[in-house]
Formats: structure tokens, C-alpha cells, sequence
């Protein structure tokens, strides 16, 4: 009191959404690493965390989020990319007017919802991702409809 620790962070305002209001919700995208030694433990669930979301070439990125206000056996459709940061170079630009040079992962799936919360882990590759600052973009959609949620986060792949 009477300090002024934290004057330097000022939120105006954080939204949090209504994930009980029975309208579908995605939550924030958690990235971890099995080996971090750091986790989350949410009931009879464990969630892998990496704070400094620094990854080793060749290793793997673990993906948490929860899908909120979805029936029990609902069908969703999810897709994972992760792209380099900064744009692509010409190169990348001309492979992609052939079909190439695009996310440097990508995954599609479609899932079931457990019921009105969803925990998801996914598991992500980066055995062929060169060092960088990428960006991990998550996005579910619900067949059928234009209902869709999307999600970012950050992270860096260190050489070897």
C-alpha cells in the first residue's frame, strides 16, 4: 500500500467470456512441454506448461484448450498452424503460387465434444520447423454453421 509497485501495468479492462452461458466458447491456447518439468493439474487432469515458450528444433509443442457450451457428441472441426513470423521470404511467396511455401505445420481433425466443457491436448511436431518466432494459430468451427473461434500464441524454435 502507499507504493508504487506495478504503476506500470494499468489494464483498463479484461473481457472475460461466459463460458456457462451454454453458447459455444473457446478458451485461451495453452502451449507446453511434456519435459519442462512445469504443469498444471486441474482435477484429475495435467496440463503442460512453458512459460518462456522456447522449444528445441525437433521438439514438441503440446496444445491445451477447452471447448465450452458444446452438447455431449457435438461435432466440431478444428485446424492448427503454425507459421514463421515476419512473412514469408520471395522464395516461400513463389512456392506458394505452386502450392507450396505455406504453414510450416498444419493439421485439420474433426471431434466430438465431451459435453458442455471439452478438455483437448493435442500434440504438434516441430520436426520440420527451422529456428524462429512463430505463431501458433488455433481455430475451431462448428460444421454447418459460421460459427468459428480462433486463437494465437507465441513461440520460438531454438537450433539445436
Amino acid at each position: 500500500p502507499g507504493s508504487t509497485n506495478g504503476s506500470l501495468v494499468r489494464l483498463d479492462s479484461v473481457r472475460v467470456p461466459a463460458f456457462d452461458s451454454g453458447t459455444f466458447a473457446l478458451s485461451d491456447l495453452v502451449t507446453g512441454r511434456r519435459d519442462s518439468g512445469l504443469n498444471w493439474l486441474d482435477g484429475a487432469d495435467t496440463v503442460a506448461l512453458n512459460p518462456l515458450q522456447a522449444y528445441p528444433q525437433g521438439s514438441t509443442v503440446e496444445l491445451y484448450y477447452e471447448l465450452h457450451g458444446l452438447a455431449r457428441g457435438a461435432s466440431y472441426h478444428t485446424r492448427i498452424e503454425v507459421e514463421q513470423e515476419g512473412g514469408r521470404s520471395l522464395f516461400q511467396r513463389i512456392a506458394g503460387l505452386f502450392g507450396g511455401g505455406g504453414a510450416a505445420v498444419s493439421a485439420d481433425y474433426d471431434g466430438v465434444a465431451e459435453g458442455a466443457v471439452s478438455r483437448v491436448h493435442q500434440a504438434v511436431s516441430l520436426a520440420r520447423v527451422s529456428p524462429g518466432r512463430y505463431r501458433v494459430h488455433l481455430t475451431v468451427t462448428l460444421p454447418g454453421s459460421d460459427t468459428r473461434h480462433q486463437r494465437d500464441a507465441t513461440l520460438v524454435v531454438q537450433g539445436k
